[in-house]
C-alpha cells in the first residue's frame, strides 16, 4: 500500500521514493521493525485521507477562507489596528510606536 502510493506521487514530481524506500530497506522483522512499519503505514493513509479532504473542494475553502479574512479584519479594525490588505495576509506591527 504505502509502496504503491509513493510510486504514483513519484510520478507526480516528488522526489520522496527513494527516501521512504530507503526507510523501510532498514527496517527488519523484529517486533520494533513490524510496529515502525505498520505506524509508517497508517501515517501515509491518514496524509491520503488529508490531501483528498483539502483537493475535495477548494473553492469551499476558498470562501471560507475569504470569509474568515473579513472577520478577522472587521475585528482587527474595530479594536483601532489600521492595515490596507487586500489579500489574505493581515500585515501587523505589534509593540511600541517609540521602538
Amino acid at each position: 500500500m504505502a509502496r504503491k502510493f509513493i510510486n504514483r506521487q513519484s510520478k507526480k514530481g516528488l522526489d520522496a521514493k527513494k527516501d521512504a524506500e530507503d526507510e523501510w530497506a532498514h527496517l527488519g522483522d523484529d517486533d520494533e521493525d513490524k510496529e515502525e512499519k505498520k505506524q509508517m503505514i497508517t501515517n501515509v493513509k491518514m496524509i491520503r485521507v488529508s490531501l483528498k479532504k483539502i483537493n475535495s473542494d477548494r473553492e469551499k475553502q476558498r470562501k471560507k477562507l475569504w470569509r474568515n479574512v473579513a472577520l478577522l479584519s472587521s475585528g482587527l479594525k474595530q479594536i483601532g489596528y489600521d492595515f490596507d490588505s487586500s489579500t489574505h495576509i493581515i500585515p501587523l506591527i505589534i509593540g511600541n510606536k517609540k521602538t
